[in-house]
């Protein structure tokens, strides 16, 4: 059995023979169980998902979450996965849920390879923002949840009665 993800993953990358048939994407996530954040709390992350994947280099490595702007400056980060693609750690970088002037500020320091955003026929308000933002500045978007966190895979007939229903804006009733 699997503890991670990134472990089935590493295994499935090891049974093609080939690391260079895939591209590798996966996240940093930084929870309150961390220790505050540094770039050696992300390193040590890095260091971590590289091991359970069993590869040398991440193609694409995520801020799965944005820290408070108070708490760590996105610029901070952006130098901190500049260091990890200059150590050959990852190939590139990307953020999840940032904000236009965030993204631009990350991109700034260091280009950003894509913003991981949810993006459905329900959650259409990136759009107006962040679609331009990206296209000028040239990064891609990663769309997840692409069928509004299952209510369009047809196995749907009402609004879950679980974490969505409270969380979820267009599922809320």
């Amino acid at each position: 059995t699997y503890k991670y993800n990134e472990e089935l993953v590493g295994e499935f990358v090891k049974s093609l023979g080939d690391r260079d048939k895939v591209v590798i994407c996966t996240k940093f996530y930084p929870t309150a169980e961390r220790t505050p954040y540094s770039f050696e709390v992300l390193e040590k992350a890095c260091d971590e998902s590289l091991e359970r994947l069993g590869i040398d280099t991440i193609d694409l490595y995520y801020l799965h979450r944005m820290y408070e702007e108070d708490v760590v400056p996105i610029e901070t980060i952006a130098a901190d996965m500049k260091k990890l693609i200059e150590r050959g750690k990852i190939r590139a970088y990307g953020l999840s849920e940032a904000a236009p002037e965030t993204i631009r500020r990350a991109h700034a320091v260091h280009p950003i390879a894509a913003i991981q955003q949810e993006w459905s026929l329900f959650a259409r308000d990136l759009e107006e923002e962040i679609v331009p933002t990206c296209k000028e500045l040239g990064i891609q978007i990663v769309a997840y949840s692409p069928i509004a966190r299952g209510m369009l895979s047809g196995a749907m007939n009402e609004t879950p009665n679980d974490w969505r229903k409270e969380n979820v804006p267009y599922l809320q009733e």
